[in-house]
C-alpha cells in the first residue's frame, strides 16, 4: 500500500519494483501522509574513495575474499521489492563483483539513509566516475505502520482504531485472554473514617521505691513503710494526634491489576509488523522486504 489517503499513486498500474516507476515515485513530493517531514525525501552522496573505504571495511569484517579490492568501478540496483526497497545491489570492483542483499547495503555503505532510494552516478568534467548520489525517502524499513504518517493522520482527527485499520487492513486488535484489559477508567475512592486510637495507660513500675506525697501542712517528708511500696506517678499520656475523618486515595493507588493483566497497546499488533520511523510514502507488508537482522 502507498502511505497516502488521497490516492496519489496507483500501485496496480505502476509497480515500485520497476526501476523507472520507482524513480518517478521518489520525485513525487505531495499527496502523502508524511508531507513536510524533513526526511520524507532526501539526497546524500559519497565519493568513490569514501565508498571504497566503507566497502573494504565491511568485507574485511565478513572475511570476504574480495576485501583486498582496490577500486569500485560501478554500483547498480539489480532487484527491488514490491514496496520499492532495494533487495540486491551489485558492486563491481577491480577484483570481481560483490552482491549486497537488503540491509547489507546500509551496513556496507554509510551514505544511504534507507533502502528506499536509487543511485545517480557523479562524474567530473572528463566524464570520469567520481562517486554516487543516493536519492530516496524515509528512514524506515517499509513493513507495517509509519510513525510519521500515523502522527499526521491523528492530527487530521483520525481515531487510533482507524489509523491501525489503515496500516493493517483486514486485521483485528483484541486481547489474547479475558484477563487483559486495554483501559480502566480511574476513580477517586473515599476510605471510611479512621478511628482514633485508645489513650495509652501507664503501668506501675513494681521495682521503683515508694515515695509518699507530703501533706500541704507538713513541713517534712515522712519515711514510707518498707512493706508498702507505692507506684511512681505516671507521666500524662500524650494527646492523640488529630486525624482527618476521610482519606482520599490517589487513582494510581486505587487501581490494581492481576499479575497476568498486561495492558494492551498498539504494539500488540502482529509481531511481523514493526514500527518504522517513516515509510517514505510506501508501506507494503511484503515478506521479501523484511530486513536481514543486524548482527
Amino acid at each position: 500500500m502507498v502511505d497516502s489517503v488521497s490516492g496519489s499513486w496507483d500501485l496496480s498500474r505502476r509497480s515500485l519494483a520497476d526501476e523507472e516507476s520507482f524513480r518517478q515515485f521518489i520525485q513525487q513530493r505531495q499527496g502523502f501522509n508524511e508531507d513536510g517531514w524533513n526526511y520524507f525525501r532526501w539526497t546524500t552522496q559519497a565519493t568513490l574513495a569514501e565508498l571504497t573505504k566503507d566497502l573494504k571495511s565491511y568485507l574485511k569484517n565478513k572475511k570476504n575474499p574480495l576485501a583486498d579490492f582496490n577500486s569500485i568501478q560501478a554500483i547498480a540496483v539489480t532487484e527491488r521489492a514490491r514496496g520499492g526497497r532495494i533487495q540486491t545491489l551489485q558492486v563491481t570492483t577491480d577484483k570481481g563483483e560483490v552482491v549486497l542483499v537488503k540491509d547489507e547495503v546500509i551496513r556496507a555503505f554509510e551514505a544511504p539513509n534507507s533502502l528506499l532510494c536509487y543511485l545517480e552516478p557523479m562524474v567530473d568534467a572528463q566524464n570520469t566516475l567520481t562517486g554516487y548520489k543516493f536519492i530516496g525517502g524515509g528512514l524506515g524499513h517499509g513493513v507495517g505502520l509509519s510513525q510519521t504518517g500515523s502522527y499526521n493522520l491523528a492530527n487530521l482527527g483520525w481515531s487510533n482504531s482507524r489509523i491501525l485499520s489503515f496500516y493493517y487492513p483486514n486485521t483485528q486488535l483484541q486481547p489474547l485472554n479475558p484477563d487483559i484489559r486495554y483501559w480502566v477508567e480511574p476513580q477517586i475512592l473515599v476510605a471510611p473514617p479512621l478511628a482514633a486510637p485508645a489513650p495509652a495507660v501507664a503501668q506501675p513500675d513494681a521495682s521503683a521505691p515508694a515515695v509518699s506525697e507530703p501533706a500541704a501542712s507538713a513541713p517534712a517528708v515522712s519515711e514510707p513503710a518498707a512493706s508498702a511500696p507505692a507506684a511512681t506517678p505516671a507521666s500524662p499520656a500524650p494527646a492523640a494526634t488529630p486525624r482527618p475523618t476521610n482519606r482520599v486515595i490517589d487513582p494510581a493507588e486505587a487501581l490494581s491489576f492481576p499479575a497476568s493483566s498486561n495492558l494492551a497497546s498498539p504494539s500488540a499488533a502482529p509481531a511481523s509488523a514493526p514500527l518504522p520511523a517513516s515509510s517514505g510514502g510506501a508501506t507494503i507488508a511484503d515478506p521479501a522486504a523484511i530486513p536481514v537482522p543486524r548482527p
